[in-house]
C-alpha cells in the first residue's frame, strides 16, 4: 500500500504503558507504525491501529482490550495487520464475509452486554438509587435506539458511532447532565465488551478524537442551564411554610437549605458524620462531587433540626425513611410540589422561578444562597464557593483546609439562618474574605 506512512514513535516498555491506561486519549506505544493504546476511562482502554492509506484517507482498527491484549501482542497483531492490508487482505473485511456466510453465529447483543457489565461492577456504586439510575437511563434513551434492521437488540460489535448520536444528539443540549452521563455509561459497556473481545472496532461512544467533533462540549452548553430557583427575598416565606410541614423529606429539605449542600449529599449523610459538639458536619470525599472531603459548619437551624433527636436514634442515616433505608430524589421534590399545589388552590403563584417560570427544585437553592451572598452581603466570593464545595481557582486554594476558613463559613452560615428567619441582615463594613 503506498501513500505516508504514520510517524514510529519512541518504542515505550509494558510499564510506561501500564501508567498511560489511567490517562485519557490516544497514546502512541512505538514498536509498530499507528499502534495506539486508546484510554477513555479505567474500564474503557483499547489497542487502535490506524493506516493512512494512498487516498489520504485515515482508518483506525480496534485490535481488541487492554491488559486482556497485552502490549507485545497488541504490537504482533500491528504488524500482521499492518502487512496483510499492504498486500491487499483487508483482514476486517475478511471478517464481515466470514460473518456474512454464518449468519447463525450471533455475538452478545448491547443489552447482554450492559447487564453483565453492571452485575461485573456493581459494587462501585454509592448505593441502589444510584444503580438504578443506571439501568433507568439506559432502558429509556439507549435500548430503544440501539436495534438492528429487523428491531432485534443490536449486537455490542454492531453499534456504531451513528447509533450512539441517534442516542445523544436528540438531548445533548436539552438534558445535557443526562446526556453526557449516557455516553460514558455506553462507553464503559462498549469498552467492556471491547476487553472481552465481543468487538474488535474503535470505542463509538469515545469522546477524545471522536464524538468531541461532533458535539458541543458540554461545559459549556452547561453553563446556559439554570436549576429553577427561588428568588433569596422570599426565601423566609418559603421556610414558614416548609416548617409547618410533617414528613421526613421537609426535614432534610430545611437541611439543605441551611447547609447550601446538594441533595445527594444529605440522602446519604450518617450520623458518624455529624460532631454536633463541634457543630461540624464533614462528609467523605467518597460521597462528594469534587472527591474531596467537605467541612460544613451548622448553623443554629441546622443543628437544631438534628438536635432533637434521642441520642439512642444517632445511628444510622441522618434523615432515613420509615423503614431506616436512604431517602430517593423524590422526596423533597415531592415536598415542592405539594406545597406549590396547595398555593395554586389558594389562588396564588406559589414558588416559581423568576425567570423561567418553573417550579424551583432542592438544588436551586444553592443558587438561591449564593444569590445573596452576592447581592445582600460583603462576603468574598471564594467565601461562599467554599461553602458550596466548588473548586477555588486562586492562592485561597492553599489555605482551603485551615480550621480559620471553617470558623469564617461559620458566620456567613449563621447570617444566612437570620436571613431565613426574616430578621434583618446588616451589611459588614470590610468584605470578609479568605486572606
Amino acid at each position: 500500500m503506498g501513500g505516508r506512512m504514520p510517524k514510529i514513535a519512541k518504542e515505550l516498555s509494558a510499564l510506561a504503558v501500564k501508567k498511560l491506561a489511567g490517562q485519557p486519549g490516544r497514546h502512541p506505544v512505538g514498536g509498530a507504525q499507528g499502534l495506539r493504546l486508546q484510554v477513555t476511562d479505567r474500564l474503557s482502554t483499547t489497542w487502535i491501529l490506524r493506516i493512512q492509506s494512498s487516498d489520504g484517507r485515515r482508518r483506525d482498527f480496534g485490535l481488541g482490550g487492554y491488559p486482556a491484549v497485552a502490549l507485545a501482542e497488541a504490537r504482533t497483531k500491528a504488524r500482521e495487520y499492518r502487512a496483510a492490508i499492504e498486500l491487499g487482505n483487508d483482514p476486517s473485511v475478511k471478517r464481515r464475509r466470514h460473518e456474512a456466510r454464518e449468519p447463525a453465529k450471533k455475538g452478545i447483543t448491547f443489552r447482554e452486554a450492559m447487564n453483565t457489565y453492571i452485575n461485573d461492577v456493581k459494587g462501585e456504586w454509592k448505593s441502589k438509587v444510584h444503580l438504578e439510575q443506571w439501568i433507568s437511563t439506559l432502558e429509556t434513551y439507549v435500548l430503544p435506539v440501539f436495534k438492528d434492521e429487523l428491531a432485534k437488540d443490536k449486537l455490542a460489535r454492531d453499534v456504531s458511532r451513528d447509533d450512539v448520536m441517534k442516542v445523544l444528539q436528540p438531548i445533548w443540549t436539552t438534558k445535557t447532565e443526562t446526556a453526557e452521563r449516557l455516553r460514558g455509561r455506553i462507553e464503559r459497556i462498549l469498552g467492556w465488551a471491547a476487553t472481552k473481545e465481543h468487538r474488535t472496532t474503535p470505542n463509538p461512544a469515545a469522546w477524545h478524537e471522536n464524538l468531541s467533533f461532533l458535539l458541543s462540549k458540554p461545559s459549556r452548553i452547561k453553563k446556559s442551564q439554570h436549576h429553577p430557583a427561588l428568588d433569596y427575598s422570599r426565601i423566609a416565606e418559603f421556610l414558614g411554610e416548609l416548617c409547618a410541614r410533617p414528613g421526613v423529606g421537609a426535614r432534610a429539605l430545611q437541611f439543605q437549605i441551611q447547609t447550601a449542600s446538594r441533595s445527594g449529599e444529605v440522602f446519604g449523610a450518617t450520623w458518624n458524620e455529624i460532631d454536633l459538639q463541634a457543630g461540624v458536619w464533614t462528609i467523605p470525599a467518597t460521597r462528594m462531587k469534587m472527591k474531596e472531603e467537605h467541612q460544613v459548619p451548622l448553623n443554629r437551624i441546622a443543628r437544631r433540626l438534628i438536635e432533637d433527636t434521642r441520642p439512642e436514634q444517632r445511628v444510622g442515616m441522618l434523615f432515613p425513611t420509615a423503614s431506616g433505608k436512604q431517602l430517593s430524589n423524590m422526596a423533597m421534590i415531592s415536598v415542592i410540589r405539594r406545597m406549590q399545589d396547595d398555593a395554586v388552590k389558594a389562588g396564588i403563584t406559589g414558588y416559581l422561578d423568576r425567570r423561567s417560570g418553573k417550579l424551583i427544585t432542592p438544588h436551586g437553592f444553592r443558587s438561591t444562597f449564593r444569590d445573596w451572598i452576592g447581592d445582600e452581603t460583603e462576603y468574598d466570593g471564594d467565601l461562599a464557593e467554599m461553602a458550596l464545595a466548588h473548586v477555588v481557582k486562586n492562592k485561597a486554594e492553599a489555605a482551603y483546609r485551615r480550621l480559620r476558613m471553617l470558623e469564617r463559613r461559620r458566620v456567613m452560615m449563621d447570617d444566612w439562618a437570620n436571613y431565613c428567619e426574616g430578621r434583618s441582615h446588616k451589611l459588614k463594613p470590610e468584605r470578609l474574605t479568605l486572606a
